[in-house]
Parts: structure tokens; C-alpha cells; sequence
């Protein structure tokens, strides 16, 4: 085996061991992010925002900055209520 043959041999090894490290970690984050997900979609509340007139929602609590934490629910996930619970008319 020549030189640059050894060389390159050790750099695709030790390249292909990072990648396999760096794809562990992203399969990590990955099921966090799932795990986040699916917590924040129980939390998801189906009635719209109901903003009074200095635009505060009265229909959900607030987060600290002021916000609507529904709203900020659903820009998260990027969804909106698909229906109400079968047999609640709200």
C-alpha cells in the first residue's frame, strides 16, 4: 500500500466516523424535536384567539412578553384548528 493510499485510507475512516457521530446527534435532535412537537399539539387549544381592543387575546393565557401562547403554539407547529371536540359547542 502506497502512502497516499494509506493517508486517504485514515482521512475516509476518520471522515465516515464523524459523519456517523454527526448523524447520532441529529437523530437526537431529531426525536426531541418530535417529542417537543408532540406536546405542544395536546396543548394546542381548537377555539380561535378572541383579541379585546389593545389586541390582547382573551381566550388564552398570555406569555411573559404578552403574547398569545396559542398563537405562538400554532406559528410554532405552523397549524391551525382543524375542529372542535366532537359534542362541545363553545
Amino acid at each position: 500500500m502506497s502512502l497516499p493510499d494509506k493517508y486517504y485510507g485514515d482521512l475516509n475512516r476518520r471522515a465516515t466516523t464523524k459523519l456517523l457521530e454527526q448523524q447520532g446527534e441529529i437523530n437526537d435532535l431529531r426525536a426531541r424535536a418530535e417529542q417537543a412537537e408532540a406536546i405542544l399539539r395536546q396543548q394546542l387549544d381548537p377555539y380561535p384567539c378572541r383579541y379585546d381592543h389593545h389586541g390582547e387575546c382573551q381566550e388564552h393565557d398570555r406569555l411573559a412578553d404578552g403574547t398569545c401562547m396559542q398563537a405562538r403554539i400554532r406559528e410554532l407547529l405552523n397549524a391551525t384548528p382543524k375542529s372542535t371536540p366532537a359534542g362541545d359547542q363553545r
